[in-house]
């Protein structure tokens, strides 16, 4: 049998891929009105109160702390869990890329319901 010295990224890039996706997904909601997720909801009422940082770096910081939490609360450090970190770091990142061409967009009431329309 012949060998192969190759790398297999596929979750890797599965999870990139979703991470750019439900960024967009995130702002897409709040552009068109339709709402915020749960898990960002936090990190939005941060960005209405203390609008000096931007809801991307408001999502990883809650992220950070929820990580940080659930280390603390389980008392023992799994560095496993620092890569939820790096990953909502990430998603946090590519909400403030999709930001600016998503405001961008006509925000006209046709364009509001395709937005929020639910995928098929």
């Amino acid at each position: 049998m012949k060998e192969t010295n190759t790398v297999t990224l596929r979750g890797e890039l599965a999870l990139l891929i979703a991470i750019i996706i439900n960024s967009l997904g995130v702002v897409l909601m709040l552009r068109s009105g339709s709402g915020i997720s749960a898990i960002s909801s936090v990190p939005y009422a941060f960005t209405k109160v203390f609008p000096l940082l931007s809801l991307g770096t408001w999502t990883y910081l809650f992220q950070g702390f929820l990580v940080l939490s659930l280390m603390i609360l389980r008392k023992k450090f799994m560095p496993s869990y620092l890569f939820s970190f790096v990953a909502g770091f990430f998603f946090g990142k590519m909400i403030d890329i999709h930001e600016p061409w998503v405001n961008a967009l006509p925000l006209s009431l046709p364009l509001r319901l395709f937005i929020s329309a639910p995928a098929i």
